[in-house]
């Protein structure tokens, strides 16, 4: 009697690690994902040239860098209803808002972060769509199975630029010219008192430049605007969510967020600046005058590289650029108002720390093999073909010939 109860026990657990073992792979059959909850959505208001936006939480292990792309991965896959797709990457986003403390803009989170798509359909009709889950190689969906739809209304607004069949000029989607007027808008706030109101400040300015006939400037990502710096808590408002390489900060973002907004709202088109020669020139480590000593690419810093010249060279430090270059074009590739992306301002900055001596025109090669790749890896995210760009400081001896010869430019 005790034998056969010991078999039927023995039997038992059998029967319970095949269950298991049965239930895991269908599990994984179906995704095996993480869990998957939408908490924002504007779907239901969708319409041509407008911003289309879906927010998902996601259950992830508190190891992961939510930033980078090679632990997780989250993308939306649309398509529309005559059969083009549209591979939309999804960023980390977290929600802030604004307030003023005497003439300073004091930021201050709201709720939880999650997952965000953005997308500007430009035509009108039926659209499905489903996310698609990459955490650590292992990939997974949301819905497990089958689609989500939503539908897009026609809309009125001009959309976006592009190049001109000839080659001459810019012109919206719909073949009418732009011409531009406008000026610079670099935007950080100096040690002083300029611009301490931030957002507030970006208020006053937009709505006076298109008052009077502006429709065109230019954001930095640089100089106290910049995603991802070291971090020196009260040096500035948003210093605490400096975090270094491969860490964007949140409350930069939630501030690009408004002025990009504000520009879609205003009519304004904007060049939008990725690296800046003032990041990477021999300034000093204090806010205004930052330089290659705080820069996170920086191996004192705890970055790849000891130099800008092997910045433009080196494997990690051309991953880490990838991977900033896809949350930029996730956050804002979106926005019919991007007139196009600088690679860089400056690149032939006399300041910048050149290794081994060297200086723009001993580093040309590599900073030309850089440009391509970089350039060819946005227009391999941005399914609005934005164009790609970047500048030089002189032009007396033509120091950018090299780099405007290059296809992808």
């Amino acid at each position: 009697m005790k034998r056969t109860k010991k078999r039927l026990v023995c039997g038992l657990l059998m029967l319970n690690v095949c269950f298991a073992a049965l239930l895991a792979l269908f599990t994984a059959c179906k995704g095996g994902g993480p869990t998957v909850r939408e908490v924002y959505s504007n779907l239901d208001n969708a319409q041509m040239y407008e911003l289309a936006e879906i927010g998902v939480e996601i259950d992830l292990d508190e190891n992961i860098n939510v930033y980078d792309a090679s632990q997780i991965n989250v993308a939306a896959c649309i398509e529309d209803e005559q059969g083009n797709s549209y591979n939309v990457p999804m960023f980390w986003y977290e929600e802030y808002s604004r307030r003023l403390n005497g003439q300073r803009e004091v930021l201050t989170k709201v709720g939880e972060g999650q997952f965000r798509m953005r997308f500007t359909p430009r035509s009108a009709g039926e659209y499905t769509y489903y996310i698609s889950i990459v955490r650590n190689g292992v990939a997974s969906r949301y819905p497990e199975e089958g689609t989500r739809s939503f539908s897009v209304k026609p809309g009125t607004k001009d959309a976006f630029l592009t190049v001109s069949d000839d080659h001459r000029h810019l012109e919206y989607d719909n073949g009418s010219p732009f011409v531009g007027i406008g000026n610079n808008f670099c935007g950080w706030e100096w040690a002083g008192d300029d611009h301490l109101d931030g957002t507030y400040g970006d208020d006053r300015w937009f709505q006076q430049l298109a008052a009077n006939g502006g429709n065109m400037t230019q954001f930095d990502l640089c100089e106290g605007d910049q995603l991802e710096w070291t971090r020196e808590d009260g040096e500035l408002e948003w210093s605490d969510c400096y975090n270094g390489l491969g860490y964007y900060n949140q409350k930069i973002g939630f501030k690009t967020d408004y002025k990009v907004n504000l520009a879609d709202e205003l009519g304004l088109f904007y060049r939008l600046t990725l690296y800046h020669w003032g990041d990477f020139d021999i300034g000093t480590e204090s806010f205004s005058e930052w330089g290659w000593a705080r820069n996170p690419y920086n191996s004192a810093n705890g970055g790849p590289v000891d130099n800008v010249t092997d910045f433009f060279t080196d494997p990690e430090a051309k991953r880490a650029t990838k991977n900033y270059l896809r949350y930029v074009v996730a956050r804002w590739g979106y926005s019919p108002s991007l007139m196009l992306y600088e690679l860089w301002n400056e690149v032939d900055a006399e300041l910048i720390v050149w290794g081994n001596g060297g200086d723009f025109y001993t580093a040309l090669s590599g900073i030309s093999s850089w440009h391509t790749e970089m350039a060819e890896y946005i227009k391999s995210l941005d399914i609005y073909d934005h164009l790609v760009s970047t500048s030089c400081g002189s032009s007396a001896d033509d120091s950018g010939a090299d780099l405007w010869a290059l296809e992808s430019m």
